[in-house]
């Protein structure tokens, strides 16, 4: 049926830009994207709580790209067909197994495939993870998250999220062709209830709170059924490999989504990992090859991981107890130059040694 639009917006960040570069993609993108340079977090009183003008960073690509999901996705599989790859869809894959010389999958429709190498970009619920054998261990996040876009035009240049009292989590930000990319948190398995049981309105009444450019944005969503839902996970292994097959992506490293990492991390895995086997020569460097992927990516990946989650807890508090030390935190963070460029640095995934990796080709 070829490519399906799924999903709603998408905040490229400074490793994913410079991936979407070296692999000449970007300046294709560059009419629908919306170019971001400053992040603001707040309260729903409207005080300041964390910010960064990411102008101010020394990250190679020194700002956001905002854009929908689909655009992205359909641009990609342009780019891998014009370089020769066949893309095939509908085509299920239900196991993957290591032989002595080539790894197999095997497709629903019963086929199997053998090839020298096979990457396993197959998500959270990665079959290639699984049918090895990997050990793994996951963790929920206990909240769950909507993505959407509204027909509302954002109204300033600004990656805006709002955390309130009630623990909640709302983001805004702008799209190209005057939309608005939205986010939100809410309560893990109430979203289908609140569809089928009509109960939409009082939803979106609970939103008031957040402020006039929440509910603007809110009101014009046309289709509720087209929101995504997802629950959000941590996945974390001790290895991502077993030579020839390698995990890229969630399937390898599945992260909360509160630091917008995981596909910009993703990618950087999936450029980093065919530009290492490109090098190799012969069937015989591939285990040295995992050994490298590994030692480059998985420290680093470890720390967005964990930097993520605790955004994830830190957003997710109620009560006054819980908030006071949270804009402590915050607000000391915001305030001294050197944890503040930090932070910003890990949110843009930059990490030094991945550098030369990340060139372009």
């Amino acid at each position: 049926d070829g490519h399906r639009r799924v999903g709603g917006g998408i905040a490229i960040q400074n490793n994913g830009l410079r991936v979407l570069s070296a692999i000449g993609v970007l300046d294709e993108l560059r009419p629908r994207v919306y170019e971001i340079r400053n992040v603001l977090v707040e309260s729903t009183a409207g005080k300041r709580l964390f910010g960064f003008d990411l102008s101010r960073s020394q990250a190679p690509f020194p700002w956001m790209a905002v854009l929908l999901r689909s655009d992205l996705q359909a641009h990609l599989a342009s780019a891998a067909e014009g370089a020769g790859a066949k893309v095939l869809f509908d085509q299920a894959v239900v196991g993957v197994s290591v032989g002595t010389r080539e790894a197999s999958i095997r497709l629903a429709s019963g086929v199997e495939h053998g090839f020298d190498v096979v990457i396993g970009a197959d998500g959270i619920r990665s079959v290639a993870r699984d049918s090895l054998g990997l050990p793994s261990r996951m963790r929920s996040a206990e909240r769950a998250y909507l993505r959407g876009v509204s027909t509302a035009p954002a109204r300033e240049d600004v990656f805006r999220e709002i955390w309130g009292t009630d623990g909640r989590r709302f983001g805004l930000a702008p799209l190209a062709g005057n939309l608005t990319y939205f986010f939100c948190s809410i309560e893990i398995g109430t979203w289908s209830r609140i569809l089928d049981t009509g109960s939409v309105d009082r939803w979106l009444a609970s939103w008031e709170p957040y402020g006039p450019s929440v509910v603007t944005a809110l009101a014009a969503v046309h289709d509720w059924h087209a929101v995504n839902y997802d629950e959000a996970r941590e996945i974390r292994l001790r290895s991502w490999t077993r030579p020839p097959v390698f995990l890229v992506g969630d399937a390898a490293h599945a992260m909360t989504p509160d630091l917008g990492q995981g596909a910009n991390s993703a990618m950087v895995d999936a450029l980093i990992l065919v530009r290492l086997l490109k090098d190799a020569e012969g069937r015989d460097q591939v285990v040295e090859v995992a050994r490298r992927y590994e030692r480059l990516r998985r420290r680093f990946v470890g720390r967005v991981q964990s930097a993520s989650r605790a955004v994830s807890v830190m957003s997710g508090t109620s009560g006054f107890a819980a908030r006071f030390p949270r804009g402590f935190v915050l607000r000391l963070q915001d305030r001294l130059p050197l944890l503040k460029r930090q932070a910003m640095m890990l949110a843009a995934g930059h990490s030094r040694p991945e550098n030369e990796l990340l060139e372009s080709w």
